[in-house]
């Protein structure tokens, strides 16, 4: 029989079947690739390696005395010709200038002593000082594996807690411990020290709580 041909415009009465979109394939994880990290582990160790054979003692000694893993990197990363950047951009730059400035605040300051050293000057134990700087009546900034460093500066004579630093310590707690400290290093008008020196003084005082006050304005101008 032959088959019946349909008039133009005429619709099938053949249900249609919905086009559906093919499965996205999702790219398999690290952990599905055997070796992956192995293989990055064995680059990393070969570039390592090369680089520290290449680099001079006192390349060396900048990285061992980095105060952090990732300043250490950027010590080498520094230190590497073919990793050198000449871009004023370039983030190992920045890394080191950070470290350098938080090494420079931390001279001003007197050095940074253990919480062992400021538990002696005290007279108290670690966990006594632990447990002052926690109600904010020491200044404390933040180091690597950590550990916490002490401004030596902020213990006057006879080992007591210069006036003003809890004061100081209070309205600093919502910014970063070395930006409080920075601000701390400066120069009284005077010339006569530092703010840190000088918090016994009440106009002092009152100035280093008015920078600590205004600071998130003048970095958001």
């Amino acid at each position: 029989m032959a088959e019946a041909k349909r008039r133009p415009g005429a619709k099938s009465h053949q249900a249609h079947r919905p086009i559906l979109p093919e499965p996205a394939l999702n790219p398999p994880s690290v952990s599905d690739r055997p070796g992956v990290r192995s293989s990055l582990m064995n680059r990393v160790d070969r570039w390592l390696r090369g680089s520290l054979a290449r680099m001079s003692d006192d390349e060396v000694l900048r990285a061992v005395e980095a105060q952090s893993p990732a300043e250490t990197i950027a010590e080498i990363l520094a230190a590497t010709p073919e990793t050198r950047s000449s871009s004023e951009f370039d983030w190992s730059e920045l890394l080191l200038r950070g470290a350098e400035a938080k090494s420079r605040i931390a001279e001003l300051a007197g050095g940074l002593l253990s919480s062992s050293e400021a538990a002696a000057i005290l007279g108290i134990s670690v966990p006594g000082v632990k447990q002052r700087m926690d109600r904010r009546k020491l200044l404390a900034v933040p180091l690597p594996g950590g550990q916490w460093g002490f401004p030596a500066l902020q213990f006057a004579e006879g080992g007591h807690v210069r006036p003003g630093v809890p004061e100081v310590a209070k309205a600093g707690a919502e910014h970063d411990p070395w930006t409080v400290l920075s601000i701390l290093v400066d120069d009284v008008p005077d010339g006569s020290g530092i703010l840190l020196e000088r918090l016994g003084d009440p106009a002092i005082l009152r100035d280093a709580l008015d920078r600590l006050a205004t600071y998130g304005e003048h970095v958001a101008g």
